[in-house]
């Protein structure tokens, strides 16, 4: 089968979640359509050209499809190809992440397990700040395994992939906003891959140190740890936006694209004081 042109990909993209009578005026798209010069460069590999005629068109067009098209020219230039979603709106669709579910997941405990003997050595709202770390962190896991059917998108071309995002950020229409969700769970799968792979360095320094719990401790209390709960607060607030935007284009179906249960989601709100405590000063006193 030959090369579908980008064109009729953009037209399923936009008849997703708006049926058949947008399936209908695409068949009937007049040749003068003004997207189809920018659709033509997106063919071509000219993200550059496509991003510079977009960005022109949008000033003067104040069609949705304009935004989405402009988005998608940003995703190409990342290496982000619209095709790759098709399956996405199916994946997200799971029973929220809960309380209990993070706090029998394997990763949190593990890591409860790693620091057991060094807990007598700590403050306990430094302990319990620990276990909220761990249980966020497990509840991004579960999610995380809800994007592996997305490509991950290497660091240098995020900056491309969050323009597209920014694109979109005020879009009314379903269908972009089913695009951002997918471009949004692409980002963030790229970062909680990155992230993780932090944390496991510091959790082999962790397993290293685990018969000296003094040196555990410095591992953990360092503005490193305090950082990183800050980057957790930030993935949280992707998950948050991923999720909206499904529910809207999906509203009877959001009980299925809420991705935490509140008294979860809610624990974003001790993220500053995690992060002020998890330094060397606090740990220690």
């Amino acid at each position: 089968m030959g090369k579908l042109h980008f064109s009729l990909i953009f037209s399923i993209l936009m008849s997703i979640v708006q049926g058949p009578a947008l399936i209908g005026c695409q068949k009937q798209i007049n040749s003068n359509e003004p997207m189809d010069a920018g659709f033509s460069k997106i063919d071509r590999g000219d993200y550059e050209g496509a991003i510079a005629y977009f960005e022109d068109l949008s000033s003067r067009d104040s069609r949705p499809q304009v935004k989405v098209a402009l988005a998608s020219a940003y995703a190409g230039k990342a290496g982000t190809k619209i095709e790759g979603f098709w399956s996405f709106v199916q994946t997200m669709k799971k029973a929220p992440v809960t309380n209990e579910s993070a706090r029998t997941y394997p990763f949190y405990i593990q890591n409860k397990q790693n620091i057991a003997n060094i807990e007598p050595f700590l403050p306990a709202p430094t302990v319990e700040n620990l276990n909220t770390v761990f249980q966020m962190m497990a509840a991004l896991d579960i999610y995380r395994t809800r994007l592996l059917t997305i490509p991950y998108v290497d660091r240098s071309h995020r900056p491309d992939l969050q323009k597209a995002i920014q694109v979109l950020s005020e879009i009314p229409d379903r269908g972009g906003r089913v695009y951002r969700a997918a471009l949004t769970a692409a980002y963030l799968r790229a970062e909680l891959d990155d992230g993780f792979d932090v944390w496991s360095s510091i959790q082999s320094r962790i397993n290293e140190a685990y018969r000296n719990p003094i040196e555990s401790v410095s591992i953990f209390c360092t503005p490193v740890t305090g950082n990183f709960v800050a980057w957790l607060g930030q993935k949280f607030s992707y998950v948050d936006s991923t999720a909206a935007d499904l529910i809207f284009s999906f509203p009877s179906e959001e009980a299925s694209f809420t991705a935490f249960e509140m008294p979860l989601s809610s624990l974003q709100q001790k993220i500053p004081v995690m992060q002020s405590s998890l330094v060397p000063s606090q740990c220690h006193e």
